[in-house]
């Protein structure tokens, strides 16, 4: 079983946050915030520039938040939803580090939306002349961009022709003219744009797609013309290096989109690259139950991703908002029970300091029910062996017998259960060929001493 650095995976968990100048829970929390993810160990955020409901007017407090984020090791992947956002990312440059990411815009196609009001989004039409390949069309000169919702009927489609853009009024938001879908063209030279500032920055973050989510799950059957062609076609034409894809898990209709993901989008010729991002991943939770479903969904979600190919997740979001609960703290900075986990999980797996290359173990997992694995290494040599149930409900008290067999025998190993917190003693077994234990829908570490 091939093994990844241990850090590489700690170092793949990131939040989003909505700091100032947006009035948000954030206002005036940026010191509580920035203690609460030192502690938890979470080392990036994603937040627009400047806020998304602001001018840039602010931009010396937006400055003053990088700078504090930046000074305390905290890295931020910034959403840039036009050119004045960009020229602000770009005037800004000398006086901020280097983002770990520039993003193209957040949701522009199908179920998302970005709002064209008084501060951002102007500039920006509905493009006058788009690709005309992109999943066949209807009629002549238009190309099929993207479904609003309740079907793929022409009256639930945007079309766009060389005249512009056409919304049956059946759909969407009629007669709103505050709500405006994104188009191929805008994406297109919003990432051109983007690679173009950071080149010329002498930047070396990447340039990541327009944001996509799967939600619903009658969509998951259309690998061909379904929802999900948007990922990887926007992120091409866009001239991204990351594909973006937000993923929203928690019942009844928010199944996880991943593994839908994997399997009808697999990593290889037909993906615009070997890159995957999910920046937007959350549960909201509402009373206790659903903070116990919300940290197994969270860390299942990470494990699940980072081992099939994720190269980095941002859990929406660091803090509950008003009407909003999808924090992994609470408004008041209080931590729930994911946060928790987060920060033992993290205690457990980080391994920072020089990067060690991927390596591998013989082992072999046995269990009557499937079970998911992920195989971490650190420099010391140890092993760290991730399981955790699939296919149950994450608040299930379900738990299987499970077989680890190595393929030489160990000197020792030792379970953790990061769901029961760093004050409960991790069980030791002694040295072997296997181990034998319970696994359930919280996950588990396994370290392994060769």
């Amino acid at each position: 079983m091939v093994a990844w650095p241990s850090d590489a995976f700690v170092d793949s968990i990131g939040v989003c946050t909505h700091f100032p100048p947006t009035t948000t829970s954030y206002l005036g929390r940026l010191d509580g915030c920035i203690r609460a993810l030192n502690d938890i160990g979470i080392r990036h955020v994603r937040d627009e520039v400047a806020g998304t409901y602001n001018s840039m007017d602010n931009r010396p407090a937006w400055i003053a938040t990088l700078q504090a984020l930046s000074a305390a090791g905290i890295g931020y992947d910034l959403v840039v939803y036009n050119d004045d956002r960009l020229a602000d990312v770009v005037a800004a440059a000398p006086q901020i580090a280097q983002p770990i990411a520039l993003e193209n815009i957040n949701e522009p196609g199908p179920q998302g939306f970005s709002y064209a009001g008084p501060h951002y989004g102007q500039g920006w039409s509905l493009p006058a002349q788009v690709a005309p390949d992109w999943n066949g069309s209807a009629n002549p000169g238009d190309v099929r961009l993207f479904r609003l919702g309740g079907g793929w009927g022409p009256t639930s489609i945007w079309y766009c022709t060389a005249a512009g853009s056409t919304r049956a009024p059946a759909t969407g938001r009629p007669g709103d003219p505050n709500w405006v879908w994104w188009g191929v063209n805008d994406v297109r030279v919003l990432g051109n744009r983007l690679t173009r500032a950071r080149d010329g920055l002498g930047w070396t973050c990447p340039v990541v797609g327009p944001s996509w989510y799967v939600t619903k799950p009658g969509d998951w059957t259309r690998p061909v013309a379904g929802q999900a062609d948007w990922a990887t076609y926007s992120s091409r034409i866009a001239g991204c290096d990351v594909e973006n894809w937000h993923n929203y898990v928690g019942p009844p209709d928010h199944p996880d989109a991943l593994p839908f993901i994997v399997e009808y989008f697999p990593i290889g010729p037909n993906s615009a690259n070997a890159r995957r991002w999910v920046t937007e991943f959350g549960s909201q939770t509402q009373g206790t139950t659903y903070e116990i479903e919300q940290a197994s969904r969270i860390l299942h979600g990470l494990l699940y991703g980072f081992a099939n190919g994720f190269e980095r997740h941002f859990i929406y979001e660091l803090l509950d908002e008003p009407g909003s609960t999808w924090g992994i703290l609470r408004s008041d900075l209080s931590y729930k029970k994911v946060a928790h986990q987060l920060r033992t999980f993290i205690r457990l797996l980080g391994d920072p300091g020089r990067r060690i290359s991927p390596t591998s173990l013989a082992v072999d997992v046995a269990a009557p029910s499937p079970v998911g694995a992920l195989l971490l290494a650190k420099r010391d040599g140890t092993f760290w062996l991730c399981l955790w149930l699939l296919g149950h409900d994450p608040a299930s008290s379900i738990s299987v017998s499970t077989t680890v067999t190595f393929g030489a025998a160990v000197t020792g190993a030792q379970l953790f259960s990061p769901h029961l917190l760093d004050a409960d003693p991790a069980p030791t077994f002694g040295g072997g060929t296997s181990v034998s234990f319970k696994v359930g829908a919280d996950p588990v570490v396994l370290k392994i001493q060769p």
